[in-house]
């Protein structure tokens, strides 16, 4: 059984004992009454200059170049100390277990 069946199951269920509870203008009153939002344009010229700040100051400090050696390091890391010592058995089982659970995953959504 999965989540759509248990949910009909529960719906025909309840369906019975279903009551409208009536408004009265409940809700109308309840939005009169909370706090309006101020608008900030303070606060958004703010964001804007510090957004423009931190633009300028990543292309002067050549901030491209120090992401590509960052990511080019992770990648090395991982080709040459991770892989090259995992053992293969081990992989083909964690490769297996993926295969498996998406499968029941894709399976489930039909």
């Amino acid at each position: 059984m999965n989540e759509t069946d248990s949910n009909k199951i529960l719906e025909d269920f309840f369906a019975p004992c279903k009551q409208e509870v009536p408004d009265k203008g409940f809700t109308r009153r309840v939005m009169k009454r909370l706090p309006r939002q101020e608008r900030r344009t303070f606060s958004h010229l703010a964001d804007l200059l510090l957004a423009a700040v931190c633009a300028s100051l990543f292309y002067l400090m050549d901030g491209v170049a120090a992401v590509r050696l960052t990511l080019q390091g992770v990648l090395d890391y991982l080709l040459h100390d991770v892989l090259m010592n995992v053992d293969p058995k081990s992989l083909l089982i964690a490769l297996a277990v993926i295969l498996i659970i998406g499968f029941k995953k894709i399976c489930s959504l039909a």
